[in-house]
């Protein structure tokens, strides 16, 4: 008789740990899928970020955009970038600048050049 008793007590305790267990683990998988929607909106937002920088940084400026339209041809010096411009040299130095910070260009010595990006 005694063997029968444990027997409901051994599967009330397994479906008790078993609905426990589901629970644990809906509220860990819950959790975890709440964090990586989190992180998703999250890297969706930093690529929107750059997306607009980037395009603000072409668009918004004739000088950058003729300026990346000019290097797509290939690496330039400076002094090929003074010739074949008609405005002061010291009004593409902030152009050039920008586009050095938002990585669009790169300068190794004298020499620019679209970057990989």
């Amino acid at each position: 008789m005694k063997e029968t008793n444990m027997q409901p007590n051994m599967k009330s305790d397994m479906q008790s740990n078993t609905k426990s267990d589901v629970q644990s683990n809906m509220q860990s998988n819950t959790k975890s899928d709440v964090q990586s929607k989190r992180q998703t909106k999250i890297q969706v937002g930093i690529q929107s970020n750059v997306q607009s920088m980037l395009i603000s940084t072409i668009f918004l400026s004739e000088k950058r955009k003729n300026l990346l339209l000019f290097l797509a041809d290939g690496p330039k010096s400076s002094e090929e970038v003074k010739r074949a411009f008609d405005f002061p040299w010291k009004s593409m130095i902030p152009q050039i600048k920008q586009l050095l910070k938002t990585g669009l260009v790169t300068k190794e010595e004298d020499i620019y050049r679209l970057s990989a990006l």
